[in-house]
C-alpha cells in the first residue's frame, strides 16, 4: 500500500530549483519531453516501468539495505525524498542531452563530433562519488548502487518522452509543407551518408598505411561530406528546420539517432529533388524509351545546379576540399546516386504497373511463365483446328 497523502496532481519531472545553463534550449526540450510525469508519485511511476520491476524483484542480488530501499519505494514510505531524487536525476539527464546538442554543434569534423557523448556524460556521472551532488559523500554504497539503476531507467525513459513528444512538437510549429522535403533527406540525405560510408572505406582500406595525397584527399572528402549532414539533435536547436524541414516521414523514422540533410545544404536538396523528379516521369517512361538516359544527362550537366552547390560550400563548407574540381567530384558522385535512386523508384513502379501479373498492359492476369504456356496452348489448338478443317 502506498502511504502517502494522495495529492492527485502529476508530479513534476524536475525540481523547483532547477536551472539549466541555456534556457532558450532547455525551453525547446521541455515542449518535447514534458514537464510532469502522469502520476502522482515516482514511486507509481517506477510500478509501471518494466525494468524497476525487473530489479527491485530480484531480492537475490540486493543487499539488506539495498532490498530495504527498493521496498521503501515500493511500499510508499519515502515519497518526497524520492520524488526529489528523481526529479534531480532527471535535471541532469536533460542538461546532458543539451549540453550534448550544443557541443556536437560546435564541432566541424568528425573528430570532433566523436568526442561529445551523452552516454560518456552519464558514465563520468556514475564514476562521481556523490553522483555530480545527487547524493550525500558519506552516502552507503549500496544505495548509491540503486540509485545508478534509477538513473539508467529515467534516462531511457527520457529518450521514450523525447521520440514520442517530436509529433506534437513538429505539429505546433509547422507552418508550411514541401512535397520535396521527404525525398531531400530520404534521397539526397542517403546518397551522403552512403558516399561518405564509401570514402572512409576507400580511406581506411586503401590508404590507412601510407598517409599518402590519396590518404588525405580521402579524409577531406569524407570531411566535407559530414558538413553536410546534422544530427537531430543539433536540428532541434533549429526553429527554422523543425518548422520547415522535419516532415511526417522524419518523425516516423526516427529513434534519436537519425541523420539529416544540414539546414545549408536543405534547399539544394529540394531543388534537386524537383529536378530530378521532373527529369523522368511515367509519362516519359510509357512514350521515350531512352527517357532514363536522356533524363540522367540533364541533371548531370545541369551548370547551374552545379554553380549553387559550389557556391554553398565556399560559404559553409570550404575547409577541406579548396577547388573547384575537388568540389565537382564529390557533386558528380553524389548527383549520380541520387538520380540512380530517385530513377530506381520510378522505373520500379513502371514495371510494377505494366510488366507484371495484374500490370496495365497485360491482357490476363498470369504471371510471366503462366502467359508463354497459355500462348503456347493457343498455338497448338490453332494448329489442330487448321488439320481439322483439311
Amino acid at each position: 500500500m502506498i502511504s502517502a497523502e494522495k495529492s492527485n496532481k502529476p508530479v513534476a519531472m524536475f525540481t523547483p530549483t532547477f536551472k539549466p545553463v541555456n534556457v532558450h534550449v532547455a525551453k525547446i526540450w521541455k515542449s518535447i519531453t514534458g514537464v510532469e510525469e502522469k502520476e502522482e508519485h515516482y514511486s507509481l511511476t517506477m510500478l509501471t516501468d518494466e525494468s524497476f520491476r525487473d530489479v527491485a524483484k530480484a531480492p537475490s542480488t540486493h543487499t539488506p539495505l539495498l532490498g530495504e530501499w527498493f521496498a521503501k519505494i515500493i511500499e510508499g514510505k519515502m515519497e518526497s525524498e524520492f520524488d526529489e531524487l528523481c526529479q534531480k536525476l532527471n535535471g541532469k539527464i536533460l542538461q546532458f542531452l543539451m549540453d550534448t546538442a550544443v557541443e556536437k554543434a560546435a564541432k566541424n569534423t568528425d573528430a570532433g563530433k566523436a568526442t561529445v557523448s551523452y552516454n560518456i556524460k552519464l558514465f563520468n556521472m556514475c564514476q562521481d562519488k556523490t553522483l555530480l551532488g545527487i547524493i550525500k559523500e558519506d552516502e552507503c554504497t549500496q544505495v548509491r548502487k540503486g540509485v545508478i539503476c534509477i538513473l539508467q531507467i529515467l534516462s531511457q525513459r527520457m529518450e521514450c518522452k523525447q521520440r514520442e513528444g517530436l509529433l506534437n512538437y513538429h505539429n505546433k510549429l509547422i507552418t508550411s509543407k514541401s512535397m520535396g522535403n521527404q525525398d531531400v533527406n530520404k534521397i539526397f540525405g542517403w546518397a551522403i551518408y552512403n558516399l561518405r560510408l564509401k570514402k572512409i572505406k576507400e580511406r581506411d582500406v586503401k590508404h590507412i598505411f601510407d598517409f599518402t595525397d590519396e590518404y588525405i584527399r580521402c579524409n577531406n572528402e569524407v570531411e566535407f561530406l559530414s558538413r553536410m549532414r546534422t544530427y537531430f539533435a543539433q536540428a532541434l536547436l533549429s526553429q527554422k528546420y523543425m518548422e520547415t524541414y522535419y516532415d511526417s516521414f522524419l518523425r516516423s523514422n526516427n529513434r534519436g539517432y537519425l541523420t539529416l540533410v544540414h539546414e545549408d545544404y536543405f534547399e539544394f536538396g529540394c531543388k534537386l529533388m524537383m529536378l530530378v523528379s521532373q527529369s523522368l516521369t511515367q509519362d516519359l517512361l510509357h512514350n521515350n524509351i531512352n527517357a532514363s538516359i536522356e533524363g540522367k544527362q540533364m541533371v548531370m550537366n545541369n551548370s547551374e545546379l552545379f554553380e549553387e552547390f559550389w557556391e554553398i560550400s565556399q560559404k559553409h563548407n570550404n575547409n577541406f576540399l579548396k577547388t573547384k574540381a575537388q568540389v565537382k567530384d564529390i557533386y558528380t558522385e553524389l548527383i549520380e546516386k541520387v538520380v540512380n535512386a530517385k530513377y530506381g523508384e520510378e522505373c520500379g513502379i513502371f514495371i510494377a504497373n505494366n510488366t507484371v501479373r495484374g500490370g496495365k498492359l497485360k491482357e490476363n492476369n498470369l504471371a510471366f511463365r503462366g502467359s508463354i504456356d497459355a500462348m503456347s496452348s493457343k498455338s497448338k489448338k490453332n494448329v489442330e483446328d487448321k488439320k481439322r478443317k483439311r
